[in-house]
């Protein structure tokens, strides 16, 4: 009986302290968060739109359900985190990208392989990854994936 307490212990021990690393690995195919990011665009345009006249909010306001879906059905694809820090994007027509990816700290960094175009940077936020580019304040919005 007491080889199976021990084992037991033993056991939970290592979910404890193991857990949250595995919960927090990137690995496996992750895709664009669709519904957070029709919120993340939906904000984005709504606080452009404090800066223009009542008269032009109201007839801005009818587009925004348009704007947002137009930009979502652009947002295809999927990116498949390796463990070796590996990453390959795919496009909607099945295109692939090599990148490489990192987590310090518990912020992730993308980059292409190639070194071409800039570094994403963010961190996972109750299991979704939310990323913005790099060095770039102008960007109003997050870009959210999920697992898939």
């Amino acid at each position: 009986m007491r080889f199976v307490i021990t084992r037991l212990f033993a056991f939970v021990f290592f979910l404890l302290v193991t857990g949250p690393a595995v919960a927090q690995s990137l690995v496996g195919t992750w895709v664009i968060d669709k519904e957070a990011m029709r919120g993340e665009l939906r904000q984005a345009i709504e606080a452009e739109m404090r800066n223009l006249t009542p008269e032009m909010r109201a007839q801005v306001a009818p587009m925004i359900d348009q704007q947002v879906e137009g930009i979502i059905a652009q947002l295809e694809g999927s990116a498949e985190f390796r463990e070796d820090g590996s990453v390959v994007f795919r496009d909607e027509k099945g295109k692939q990208d090599p990148g490489r990816w990192e987590m310090v700290d518990g912020r992730i960094r993308l980059t292409a392989a190639d070194g071409s175009g800039g570094a994403m940077v963010g961190e996972l936020v109750d299991g979704r990854m939310v990323m913005r580019p790099e060095g770039e304040k102008d960007v109003p919005f997050s870009f959210v994936f999920m697992r898939q």
